[in-house]
């Protein structure tokens, strides 16, 4: 449970609302790997350790599961691609 007047910040990966935003979300971040000079097997690796390690919930589901916690407030203060960050009180 949230401590009364706590904060926590953190940032993430988080999928999209739908399937399609998710979806498109990824194509965008692939582009910006491609324009910052990363190769085709460099996004395949990095795909893989994704499958292998992470687990892209929805922001909403997150958000959810902090107000469980007690957590008052909770508000996304950046999203670039899958990264989030969040800031609860």
């Amino acid at each position: 449970m949230a401590s009364p007047g706590g904060v926590l910040t953190f940032c993430d990966q988080f999928s999209g609302a739908t399937d399609r935003l998710y979806r498109k979300h990824m194509a965008n971040w692939r582009q910006a790997a491609r324009e910052l000079g990363a190769t085709d097997q460099q996004w395949q690796q990095w795909m893989e350790h994704q499958r292998e390690h992470d687990f892209h919930s929805s922001l909403q589901a997150h958000c959810e599961l902090l107000r469980i916690a007690g957590f008052e407030t909770v508000d996304c203060t950046r999203r670039f691609f899958l990264w989030t960050t969040l800031i609860c009180q």
